[in-house]
């Protein structure tokens, strides 16, 4: 089977007037990432002006995992400490082991152990950092800065929804695409929606061709 690659000049063209379609997952990335990064993601979306859109359904998956995405950023910081700090104490434990049977002295043990835990108390603190520079918290979600952000990003630049004939062929042939391996989509058979992707690229082409623009 022979595949069509693209000369230079279509790329060129898709980067310079494409439809710029983001996944959930990247919006979803907002509440994960430091306000640097953030703000840096945020930029680059803004400056694609009209050339930037989400289907309907990344705006519904969206709003569907918000929360609990939020939550999991909350646990995140105090589960990565916990796992740090037992991996520490299983490394310093398998250290002094390897001491005992090759008799290394006590004086050279103590200075490698207090090398060890200063290296672990230096990442510690950066996750301490990090932890304390979220901002993203459940009990202040009605004051949510990130959807206020994005609802300002992608005003006028969300897709309408299917009609119920239209959502129902949509599942349908997702289904059938799953059933027979074939992209996109087929991958999420275990999700909760695994037609979600294949109704994403049926909106995005719908997008695309009612504009004209790849």
């Amino acid at each position: 089977q022979r595949f069509y690659a693209p000369g230079e000049e279509e790329i060129d063209k898709v980067l310079r007037v494409g439809l710029v379609v983001v996944d959930t997952n990247v919006l979803l990335s907002l509440y994960r990432f430091q306000p640097k990064a953030r703000d840096e993601l945020l930029l680059v979306l803004k400056q694609l002006g009209d050339r930037l859109w989400i289907p309907h359904q990344v705006g519904l998956e969206f709003h569907q995992n918000r929360f609990a995405v939020i939550a999991g950023q909350e646990n995140f910081f105090a589960k990565t400490w916990d796992e740090l700090q037992k991996s520490a104490n299983e490394y310093i434990q398998k250290f002094h082991a390897f001491c005992n049977r090759i008799a290394v002295t006590q004086d050279e043990v103590r200075k490698l152990v207090k090398g060890i835990e200063g290296a672990h108390k230096a990442i510690a603190n950066e996750v301490s950092r990090a932890e304390n520079l979220n901002e993203v918290h459940l009990d202040n979600r009605d004051s949510d800065d990130i959807l206020r952000r994005l609802e300002a990003l992608f005003a006028n630049k969300v897709g309408y929804h299917m009609d119920a004939d239209q959502l129902k062929q949509a599942r349908e042939e997702a289904q059938k695409r799953i059933a027979s391996k074939v992209p996109p989509g087929y991958m999420d058979r275990g999700k909760p929606d695994p037609s979600g992707d294949y109704i994403i690229w049926k909106q995005l082409k719908q997008e695309a061709a009612k504009r004209q623009v790849p």
